[in-house]
């Protein structure tokens, strides 16, 4: 269910990007025939009344008007801080002068024409509200936000042309018409024209904001690939289509959360031979949402990462052709009912690996069929109750943070690199594996002891635990594949009977194998972990 913050964060913006031409108020410009931008002849401003022949030309942080039979030669640097208004006319010279600013917006009003050159500086907007049937040309630059609210757009699918393009803020797709017609990054074959076309980045949000808005990556029917990096959250209340051509072949790649409020998400229906990927690859967590009133997503194929962290949350994604592949050290998060095989309710493949790391995050109880027999990390954070149809073995860490993990049908046991942590929660019977007389509230026994980081992979910082068997001075290092130290993160007396967590951040090392080595005395212990960036 949408909350009160996202109806008025969707309403605010609406609001902002309307496509309505706001009337004239006094000091607005309008183009008036041809000229030289700093030329007083080429402008006419309101003066409250009428219009009447300007006496300075605009400096830019004023609403500009470019009338439709009008032509302006840029021939000094301006940057537009306040809203350009395109009707059809012509920007001479612009690239090399013309500057859209923070806060600044031009804004293409008519059906087809030209978007002028320009530099797209942080936080400037290019904001489509008049095409109809023909997409503007001079459309392929690298916007900081873009936005499309054309009402009266008809039933044919245009593109943007996109390819090869970087936009550095978000892109808002508002309002398109009654029969969903969609709104296309790329055109076709447009990612074989040069290495590295075939990418499109986003650093911002893409938000479909209406029921009627439709947005996809390309209607291409030749056979071409298409990536598409999202950094930011994708959020959807209209239709969301990876693709809808039928020959080209597309790939998501997502840091943020995925949203989908209303209308649909698919893709393509030839999943055999191109499938279309969703794939989650963020460096902290995202949370995958789907409206419960919603049906099937379809025929799309998601994938984590290795170290992604997804929050499933009560999601039931569903599907025929839908396919769900985890990697290996990445997290699924779950608080549905039935746990995972609620979440990833597909009809299609299913792929959990035996190093993945999960959690349960429920408020009711948890009955799970879907988790894999063994498993790397295991976290329990249900006040309720959690269950499993299966016995499972866990190598990593087992973690009972709240509520009760009923392993007495279905065992949990703990592997032979594996070790648990009372946090809170408690288990139904002991915990097979795991040496008797460690109880609830109690840590771990005397053992040296290095126990698995948590994530592994992971970027840029992963948790690093360790036991000792007596007390004594105790070291943690961290040491590159060649040897050498590169950090000391535990130095010290260290004592018996505890378990001490440091967590370790890399973030100024490069990607690669590194090792924690604990020693104590003649006892050493040595793990490999993988720094991936």
């Amino acid at each position: 269910m949408r909350n009160k913050s996202t109806f008025l964060v969707i309403a605010s913006l609406i609001f902002f990007l309307s496509g309505i031409i706001s009337p004239q108020t006094t000091g607005d410009f309008r183009s008036n025939g041809q000229g030289k931008w700093n030329a007083t002849g080429t402008w006419q401003t309101y003066n409250g009344t009428t219009w009447v022949n300007a006496s300075t030309a605009p400096t830019g942080s004023e609403n500009i008007t470019l009338q439709a039979t009008d032509s302006v030669d840029v021939n000094i640097p301006v940057i537009i801080t306040g809203r350009m208004i395109g009707m059809g006319g012509k920007l001479g010279n612009s690239l090399a002068n013309l500057t859209f600013g923070n806060n600044g917006i031009y804004q293409h009003a008519v059906n087809a024409r030209s978007v002028p050159s320009a530099v797209w500086g942080t936080g400037s907007t290019c904001l489509f509200t008049g095409v109809v049937d023909t997409m503007p040309s001079n459309n392929r630059q690298n916007y900081y936000n873009f936005s499309w609210n054309c009402p009266n757009y008809g039933t044919s699918a245009l593109n943007l042309g996109w390819g090869g393009n970087t936009i550095g803020g978000t892109i808002n797709v508002i309002k398109g018409n009654t029969s969903k017609t969609y709104l296309r990054l790329s055109a076709s074959n447009i990612g074989n024209q040069a290495p590295g076309a075939n990418v499109i980045i986003i650093n911002g949000d893409i938000n479909l904001l209406d029921t009627t808005s439709a947005f996809t990556s390309t209607g291409s029917s030749g056979q071409d690939t298409i990536e598409v990096d999202v950094k930011g959250n994708i959020t959807s209340n209209g239709n969301f289509n990876l693709a809808n051509g039928s020959g080209c072949m597309c790939n998501w790649f997502l840091s943020g959360n995925l949203s989908i409020q209303d209308g649909l998400m698919t893709t393509n229906s030839n999943v055999t031979t191109l499938p279309d990927s969703f794939i989650f690859v963020g460096t902290s967590k995202q949370t995958f949402y789907k409206a419960d009133s919603l049906g099937s997503i379809s025929n799309v194929q998601f994938a984590t990462r290795p170290g992604a962290i997804v929050d499933l949350v009560s999601t039931s994604i569903g599907g025929s052709a839908t396919t769900f592949t985890q990697a290996s050290g990445s997290t699924l998060m779950t608080s549905h009912k039935n746990g995972l095989s609620g979440n990833l309710s597909m009809q299609g493949s299913i792929k959990l690996p035996i190093d993945g790391n999960y959690q349960y995050n429920g408020i009711v109880s948890q009955i799970d069929s879907l988790l894999p027999a063994t498993v790397n990390n295991l976290y329990i954070n249900n006040p309720d109750t959690v269950a499993f149809n299966k016995p499972t073995t866990v190598n990593g860490v087992l973690t009972l943070k709240q509520g009760l993990l009923n392993n007495s049908v279905n065992a949990i046991i703990i592997g032979p690199t594996g070790s648990v942590v009372y946090a809170g929660g408690h288990a139904a019977v002991p915990i097979q594996g795991w040496p008797e007389g460690v109880k609830e509230g109690s840590v771990t026994p005397k053992v040296f002891k290095l126990y698995n980081n948590y994530p592994n992979p992971f970027n840029p910082s992963t948790q690093i635990r360790f036991s000792v068997s007596k007390d004594g001075f105790t070291s943690l290092k961290v040491l590159n594949i060649l040897g050498q130290e590169v950090a000391t993160l535990f130095e010290g007396n260290a004592k018996s009977g505890n378990i001490i967590d440091i967590t370790f951040n890399a973030r100024n090392l490069s990607s690669g194998v590194y090792f924690a080595r604990l020693q104590q005395g003649e006892n050493i212990s040595i793990q490999k972990m993988n720094l991936i960036k």
